[in-house]
């Protein structure tokens, strides 16, 4: 690739994230436009192409009775757009440029679609995806609730709208700030999510691990672990329950994975002594950090793992100290709740790494 190249942004130089119901002018003077070009020098030309492959051939089978659904016709179904519950059609919503509100469980019901997934972009913006499509670019507001640009829902084929609008509420809470940053200033923000940095500080603690013991293994791979990683995302938290049960996830992923062979080779307990896998983790981490340090970092692990045990056992008094310990209030948004227990875990990978890493 040689030549010269150049790239422009259009932005809007004042976005009042606080507006309830924010409508944008394409051809508003308030709009900025930013550009950059440059050349490339090389003495390579690189080829581009996209490369394709077959995947698999499958025969759905049809089902013993069809369920026939009512249909509006395409176009003519109805979303709520304004905070007294009028409604547009999809039709009219395809030249907008305002944003549509819903609750947070389409992420969950997108996601569980075949071929479906959600991938995250920022801490509070991503890409919900059906399998044949580019994907809508979503954002979580102050109140949990999901905004997207309401064209990019109008031009779905119609039975995704019907989808989308299942969830479709009022106006409430104002438009995602990470999302108007994104879509309006073309000013993306600079966070990054939770789900995001799990499985990345989980990989640090295995190499960090390894590199601090030769041969051994932190964790044991088991079948299904893709799975459970997919699975932990804070929009399965619908109803208090489902915290424990995402704590449960986390503790599958890390605690239960834990190579209960490689750290009594290393903490070498008496023959009386029972020590579980966070027990032994943190005598290991004693011996590079120090006992009371080892403590504070396996506190986090221990809570989640009391969280865990909830979604088998009727919860107890210890689940108000496990959660006070982590700082999720059992009042607060769900979806907040769900990324906070996410974040902490994930927190708690990274500093199992860093501890490892800096005895060498």
């Amino acid at each position: 690739m040689l030549g010269d190249w150049k790239v422009s942004t259009v932005g809007y130089e004042d976005v009042f994230p606080n507006d309830d119901v924010p409508v944008f002018d394409p051809c508003s003077d308030e709009r900025e436009m930013k550009s950059s070009e440059s050349k490339i020098k090389a003495n390579k030309v690189v080829k581009c192409m996209d490369v394709a492959k077959f995947y698999r051939t499958e025969w759905l089978n049809p089902p013993k009775t069809q369920r026939r659904m009512p249909f509006d016709g395409e176009g003519n179904l109805k979303f709520i757009c304004e905070a007294d519950g009028r409604e547009k059609s999809a039709r009219a919503l395809e030249d907008s440029n305002r944003y549509l509100w819903f609750r947070n469980g389409v992420l969950k019901e997108v996601a569980s679609h075949r071929g479906g997934w959600i991938r995250w972009l920022t801490r509070e913006t991503g890409l919900a995806k059906f399998h044949d499509e580019p994907g809508i670019h979503f954002g979580i507001n102050s109140l949990g609730h999901v905004n997207v640009f309401a064209k990019d829902v109008a031009k779905l084929e119609w039975w995704k709208q019907e989808i989308w609008r299942a969830y479709n509420i009022s106006p409430d809470g104002g438009v995602s700030e990470e999302l108007l940053a994104s879509q309006q200033k073309c000013d993306p923000a600079k966070t990054a999510a939770p789900e995001s940095l799990l499985l990345r500080a989980r990989q640090e603690a295995i190499f960090a691990f390894s590199c601090a013991n030769p041969g051994k293994l932190l964790l044991k791979n088991f079948e299904g672990i893709n799975q459970v990683g997919d699975s932990i995302q804070r929009f399965n938290v619908q109803k208090q329950e489902d915290v424990y049960w995402l704590a449960k996830q986390l503790t599958r992923l890390f605690i239960e994975s834990l190579n209960q062979e490689a750290l009594r080779e290393i903490v070498k307990p008496k023959k009386d002594e029972k020590l579980g896998s966070l027990k032994l983790l943190e005598r290991v981490l004693s011996s590079y950090v120090g006992s009371e340090a080892a403590y504070r970092l396996m506190s986090p692990l221990h809570a989640i793992y009391t969280l865990r045990m909830a979604d088998s056992h009727i919860p107890g008094a210890d689940i108000a100290d496990a959660m006070r310990e982590i700082d999720i209030s059992p009042q607060g948004q769900l979806i907040r709740q769900g990324g906070r227990l996410i974040y902490v875990a994930a927190r708690a990978f990274h500093e199992i790494a860093r501890a490892f890493v800096a005895k060498n």
